[in-house]
């Protein structure tokens, strides 16, 4: 429960960052996008040295607060800086190479932070619970399928 409230933080602080960078002007857009993306870590820093849950739901706004802030500022200097002609198109490769690493870096982390020494601490279900709770485990099939031979405990 206490990480969802602070995944709650995260969406209060990237709706507060996307009102606030809509009633703003800024006379430099592109440096204060800039100087946004190093507090976008805030979340995993704060994860990733294991700090109480307290200090994870105001680091999880403040990067909400970032994100939210940055994703105005971006789609407000895409849409002035880009032709209306291939707006649709640059918005298409921004968004393919913004998601296309991600897969990626999920299947990399855990064995990366295991050769780096640091335990790996999910706020999540362990894969093989959910796996278990699938029905995939020791009763064999997929939830509904029929068990395969010999795979029901004795």
């Amino acid at each position: 429960m206490p990480r969802c409230r602070a995944a709650s933080g995260w969406q209060f602080g990237a709706v507060g960052g996307q009102f606030a960078a809509g009633r703003i002007r800024l006379a430099r857009p592109g440096i204060v996008a800039a100087c946004l993306v190093p507090v976008m870590i805030a979340e995993a820093l704060a994860l990733g040295l294991g700090a109480p849950v307290a200090v994870v739901a105001a680091a999880t706004a403040v990067t909400g607060l970032a994100m939210g802030v940055y994703a105005v500022i971006f789609q407000a200097m895409m849409q002035t800086a880009v032709p209306g002609t291939v707006l649709a198109r640059v918005s298409a490769f921004d968004l393919l190479g913004s998601e296309a690493g991600k897969p990626v870096g999920y299947a990399l982390a855990g064995p990366i932070g295991v050769a780096v020494g640091r335990p790996a601490r999910s706020p999540c279900v362990p894969w093989w619970r959910a796996w278990l709770a699938a029905g995939l485990g020791r009763r064999g099939g997929a939830a509904g399928m029929p068990p395969t031979p010999g795979s029901w405990p004795r």
